[in-house]
């Protein structure tokens, strides 16, 4: 019990230090924390502590895979049980619902943003080679003839 306490402790001290770290050592760092803890149930007691138990199993789930993706800041700093329990439940339903209905799941969408945000740092514009035009067309005023005749198409 008490190696576990300090295990916790040493932990949440490096958690703490790796936020401050720049992205590409803070990979380094999180395959160290996922190497040190041996399942994944240990890897959440150490995020939400007693929280755990206000956990159904489908949030366990989800938790897991923000745990897989390194999103686990969004579960860091709860409140003790029986505080805000509402609000925990509200934010793990919001997360559900995000994997549910992006194309992919949330797998997909942190992927494409950590893509995207290391194409940013590297100045990779996706636009490169293209020309921007103004398209050909014609304006029409709402309630005119014209305008009902095109609406008709």
């Amino acid at each position: 019990q008490t190696m576990k306490l300090v295990l916790k402790l040493v932990v949440f001290q490096f958690l703490r230090i790796e936020s401050f770290l720049p992205i590409s050592s803070r990979a380094i760092s999180s395959t160290f924390l996922t190497s040190t803890l041996k399942s994944k149930n240990d890897k959440l007691d150490l995020i939400f502590g007693e929280n755990l138990s206000l956990l159904t199993e489908k949030e366990k789930r989800i938790s897991n895979l923000l745990l897989d993706l390194e999103q686990t800041h969004l579960l860091e700093n709860w409140p003790s049980l029986r505080e805000k329990d509402d609000e925990k439940h509200k934010l793990l339903e919001q997360i559900i619902q995000c994997d549910e209905n992006y194309p992919g799941g949330l797998e997909t969408y942190v992927t494409k943003a950590k893509k995207l945000l290391k194409d940013s740092q590297n100045n990779v514009n996706p636009f490169e080679g293209f020309v921007p035009n103004i398209a050909s067309g014609e304006s029409v005023i709402f309630g005119t003839e014209k305008f009902e005749e095109m609406e008709m198409l």
